[in-house]
């Protein structure tokens, strides 16, 4: 049995996927470092100043104000909360909220629903706060000082786990298309057929009876079920106008393999005169 590898994919087919690898990691990893990062959130008042002291992680997502600019604070119940821009993990709602009877928020709670509104001059939203003990944090509000940690969060649920759980698949498998499917790629020639090797099994393709031919003008042109990456096409697509099982690095080098029986199918081994050869060979041994 003869075995080719296939074509190498030119330069700019290369640097497309490396761009789109760091792309893929950088979706997929940094929302799941925010996920997994240590946050804290607590309100001081200092003569001067309410701050807002919120951190994910390494970002400093707190804000400070005058006390001379506020102009109301009163309890309320959070009810009906959606959140339109920030965060919203467990024991961690920040961002720009729209709530029931209020409108739209500027929020950074531990996502409890008794919290204290802050009404600001010159600020276009409203704060909601949840300090663990609003009384003492209203009472404190018009000359007070202290530093008051947010209440204590709701129970977690399942779903930062799951969430955990699904980036970790996520990049588990683009690492395997990018980087095994393509190393696993192999044509063999032999035993009156021609046999493709991926990760992810093997496809047998008979020779006798099938048309051989090189078609260096070939170009997939959509992706029906399968990998579609710069310099890795593996899968079911529609090709020159019909359906096909093509195995693409380097669409200089198609070569058609098109059974008697079953759908045609397109391949780019690096040495196609001598694949072309082999499977001529084999069809006449078949």
């Amino acid at each position: 049995m003869l075995s080719f590898r296939p074509a190498t994919p030119t330069s700019s087919a290369r640097t497309a996927a490396i761009v789109l690898v760091a792309v893929v990691l950088i979706l997929a990893l940094v929302p799941a470092g925010l996920l997994m990062a240590p946050r804290s959130l607590s309100y001081r008042l200092d003569p001067s100043t309410l701050q807002v002291e919120a951190r994910m992680g390494p970002l400093d997502l707190g804000r400070t104000v005058e006390r001379s600019r506020v102009r109301e604070a009163r309890p309320i119940t959070v009810r009906g909360a959606s959140r339109q821009a920030g965060t919203a993990v467990d024991g961690f709602c920040h961002g720009r909220w729209s709530i029931d009877e209020v409108g739209v928020v500027w929020m950074a709670t531990s996502c409890t629903s008794e919290a204290v509104l802050v009404e600001i001059e010159g600020e276009e939203h409203p704060w909601v706060l949840s300090p663990v003990d609003p009384a003492a944090f209203l009472a404190a509000i018009p000359s007070g000082t202290g530093s008051f940690e947010a209440m204590p969060s709701p129970p977690a649920s399942p779903f930062l786990a799951f969430a955990g759980v699904f980036v970790f698949v996520l990049v588990a498998g683009t690492f395997g298309l990018l980087l095994i499917s393509p190393a696993r790629l192999r044509f063999d020639v032999g035993e009156g057929s021609l046999w493709v090797r991926t990760a992810w099994g093997t496809r047998r393709v008979p020779l006798e009876g099938a048309t051989l031919r090189a078609d260096p003008q070939a170009r997939p042109t959509l992706r029906l079920f399968g990998i579609g990456m710069p310099g890795h096409q593996v899968g079911r697509y529609r090709v020159s106008g019909r359906t096909a099982q093509i195995y693409v690095s380097d669409v200089r080098k198609a070569v058609w393999v098109e059974p008697s029986q079953g759908l045609p199918v397109l391949i780019t081994p690096e040495d196609v005169d001598g694949f072309l050869i082999a499977a001529r060979q084999a069809q006449g041994a078949s």
